[in-house]
């Protein structure tokens, strides 16, 4: 895998060749005269155009950047809000839109169920 022949080939695609009377010819002529191969929906640099994108690329030497760092996620400490039946154990996880409602009634036992997790750290919004 040569990241270099993609890019000739998006350049190619985006180089504005395809016109109204050749929409596709004209750019498969391009993409085979420059080294790619293979079909033009998926073309990949040719074994002459990976040589020269070889040379290319030790001629420019490497690209000067600093060390590249993604955000790390934190998850979050809480327990996301549910309500349990003491009768029959039933579980529900809460809507944070509804947790200023209070508790839900349990549909077996119609009694009102107890708030676990963390209520009070969520806003309605």
């Amino acid at each position: 895998y040569l990241p270099g022949g993609l890019l000739v080939a998006m350049l190619l695609r985006a180089s504005g060749l395809r016109t109204a009377a050749a929409p596709l010819a004209l750019l498969g002529c391009s993409a085979l005269a420059i080294g790619l191969e293979g079909p033009m929906r998926s073309a990949g640099a040719g074994p002459r155009l990976k040589q020269r994108l070889l040379q290319v690329a030790a001629a420019l030497g490497a690209y000067p950047h600093a060390k590249l760092t993604l955000p790390v996620v934190v998850p979050t400490k809480r327990r996301r809000a549910r309500a349990r039946c003491e009768k029959c154990g039933f579980t529900v996880p809460m809507l944070k839109a509804y947790l200023h409602v209070g508790p839900p009634i349990c549909p077996q036992d119609h009694v009102p169920m107890i708030p676990l997790g963390d209520w009070e750290g969520w806003e309605a919004g």
